[in-house]
């Protein structure tokens, strides 16, 4: 009987099973979709992460803004849910049903520096 070497490095199984475990994760996905939703949304495309949950979302343009202010200006709450379901692209529908998340991303700095446009300076001329 015969004995073969195996053509692969020890490990590389596992290497291979962790990456596949990575790639499937929820919320991930692929290079072609991010590209596909860029051309889509010029006011750009940004990937959000928190404890393993991924989600894609883009930046309000001012009609959404305009629309879920006039009407929900007095439930701050509200305002954010219609905002960033609007705003989402894809990924984990977790951070959409899981208050904590949800909560946790509306409050955070991170999404209102993507909400944030440019300054302009104004002078009296």
């Amino acid at each position: 009987m015969a004995v073969t070497k195996p053509n692969k490095a020890p490990g590389t199984a596992i290497k291979k099973q962790k990456s596949a475990e990575k790639e499937t994760a929820p919320g991930i996905v692929s290079q072609h979709q991010i590209d596909i939703w860029k051309e889509k949304n010029p006011l750009g495309v940004f990937q959000i992460q928190h404890e393993g949950h991924i989600g894609y979302i883009t930046r309000p343009g001012r009609q959404l803004i305009s629309m879920a202010r006039s009407q929900y200006s007095d439930d701050e709450v509200k305002l954010h849910e219609i905002l960033f379901k609007n705003i989402w692209l894809g990924g984990d529908e977790e951070i959409l049903n899981n208050d904590r998340l949800f909560l946790g991303l509306m409050l955070s700095p991170q999404l209102e520096a993507i909400m944030r446009y440019p300054e302009y300076e104004v002078k009296e001329v």
